[in-house]
């Protein structure tokens, strides 16, 4: 990876890292654990590497580790089991089979069945489209992190959006 891009993406980790810290320093933790898995993964050549894989995913949540679970949508094993952390993956087209539009569409399900138990949802996506997201899912969004869940812990939801040069938060709250 040229030393330009290279720069771009580190510090563009940082800074969403540092956004993020201001509202859950926990999702801000799993955000920057996550960037960097995606930043190597992204470049291990000469171009970047699209879209993101299943084994990337894989290798996230092995590194994450420390006896850490948590849930991943679309990848993973489905489980039944609802966590406190959920990581979503959201990618190429934004109304293809893993497009923001369709993948949005678990996460509110995920939310209808896990809201007791979870408290973090980290999205990245590499398609955004902020219309689509206002009228697909800002309201549930909202609504979600309006709550908490059984152990009063509020929710809190990120968006980062991902590409050649690194990742902009695109929703926090």
């Amino acid at each position: 990876m040229n030393n330009l891009i290279q720069e771009s993406m580190s510090r563009s980790i940082g800074d969403v890292r540092t956004q993020i810290a201001g509202i859950d320093e926990k999702l801000a933790d799993l955000f920057g654990r996550i960037a960097e898995i995606m930043a190597k993964d992204r470049y291990k050549g000469e171009r970047p590497s699209y879209p993101i894989s299943g084994k990337v995913v894989e290798d996230i949540l092995r590194d994450i580790g420390g006896g850490r679970r948590i849930n991943t949508i679309p990848f993973g094993e489905p489980t039944r089991e609802c966590l406190e952390e959920c990581l979503v993956i959201a990618y190429g087209k934004i109304k293809s089979k893993n497009g923001f539009i369709k993948i949005t569409k678990k996460v509110n399900d995920y939310w209808l069945n896990c809201g007791v138990v979870n408290s973090r949802t980290l999205i990245f996506t590499d398609c955004w489209d902020i219309a689509e997201f206002n009228s697909w899912f800002r309201e549930s969004c909202n609504k979600y992190t309006s709550s908490g869940n059984r152990n009063n812990v509020k929710h809190t939801v990120g968006i980062a959006l991902y590409g050649d040069y690194g990742f902009s938060l695109q929703y926090l709250r």
